[in-house]
């Protein structure tokens, strides 16, 4: 009797080693079909899908007081903390070559003709990702305010 119930403990365990050894085999990948001449858009698929997730944004420093979107091509840089004017610093090439520099600030224009520029804030900006997806980010710059040179507030 000893002997039975050493056998089957001996067989389950070989069993349960067995079943798990079996749920850890990785099964072979299928190769995706090629479909690049099935249709006139099929070339277009393909492009699109070699450029997903191409897209990224994150903080550039650990105060989080700038921010960059990248793609294949270009990169942005977003500035946002008290010790910068808060506007795009960079628009430039993958390997630094810039398109614009310190520009795109937003400003508003009152009746008077008086500007006030987000760049003069005197709040830093907070970076806002809403949506994003295999071919974008949607991102929104927050709690910045318009201020002029001389420290004059909207509605002041």
């Amino acid at each position: 009797m000893v002997k039975i119930k050493r056998f089957f403990s001996i067989l389950l365990s070989v069993s349960i080693f067995a079943a798990v050894i079996g749920c850890t085999k990785e099964e072979p990948k299928p190769k995706p079909r090629d479909t690049s001449n099935d249709t006139r858009l099929s070339k277009s698929m393909v492009y699109a899908n070699t450029i997903a997730n191409k897209v990224q944004a994150y903080y550039t420093t650990h105060e989080r007081d700038s921010y960059t979107i990248t793609n294949t091509q270009m990169k942005l840089v977003h500035e946002l903390g008290f010790s910068k004017e808060k506007n795009v610093s960079t628009l430039q090439t993958l390997k630094g070559n810039p398109y614009i520099e310190n520009s795109l600030d937003v400003f508003i224009e009152n009746n008077e003709g008086r500007r006030y520029y987000a760049s003069k804030s005197p709040t830093s900006g907070r970076m806002n990702t809403t949506r994003l997806g295999f071919y974008y980010y949607e991102s929104h710059i927050t709690q910045l305010g318009f201020s002029t040179d001389e420290g004059e507030l909207v509605g002041d």
